[in-house]
């Protein structure tokens, strides 16, 4: 799934594809119908959607998909990104990996494709986690200010970015 999910799709399609991922076989446990409307304004309404639709196409934007623990593989070489958004990978890391480790890893192996300003989003958290708490815990391993911000639909929801050093 990548921007033509989005590009090529009607907003009613969409949420059908996102509702029948049967590969999440967690998602409907999580999320409910409501909640995945109120997390994401573009899916709320045609005109929030067409808006999105019409940024897409404007950006440049590089979507990759792959293994975060070969990053390198997927991303050009001379190439520098402004964002990097890591999608929650962290909530995929098997327990019997160290977790300070992996995600030193990871952002290391990203710092030589980053513009000097470049932003990761480390980690969405949803209402019930604390995000002070939880930027804390990052904060400490990879021993640099981590940005907070609240997400940007009607929930007690947060993103956590780290700028590069």
């Amino acid at each position: 799934m990548g921007m033509e999910c989005i590009i090529g799709t009607s907003r009613e399609k969409l949420i059908n594809n996102i509702v029948n991922l049967k590969q999440f076989s967690y998602f409907e446990d999580i999320f409910s119908y409501q909640d995945l409307m109120k997390m994401n304004l573009y899916l709320q309404n045609d005109e929030n959607y067409y808006k999105l639709q019409d940024i897409l196409k404007e950006k440049n934007i590089d979507f990759k998909v792959g293994n975060i623990f070969n990053i390198s593989e997927y991303l050009e070489k001379n190439k520098k990104y402004d964002r990097v958004i890591l999608s929650n990978v962290l909530d995929y890391i098997p327990t019997n990996l160290k977790s300070e480790e992996v995600v030193l890893k990871i952002y290391n192996d990203l710092l030589s494709y980053l513009n000097d300003e470049a932003l990761i989003q480390l980690y969405y958290l949803y209402g019930s986690v604390n995000p002070k708490s939880f930027a804390k815990v990052i904060n400490k391993f990879l021993e640099q200010d981590i940005l907070l911000e609240k997400a940007p639909c009607d929930t007690n929801d947060s993103v956590i970015f780290v700028k590069k050093k």
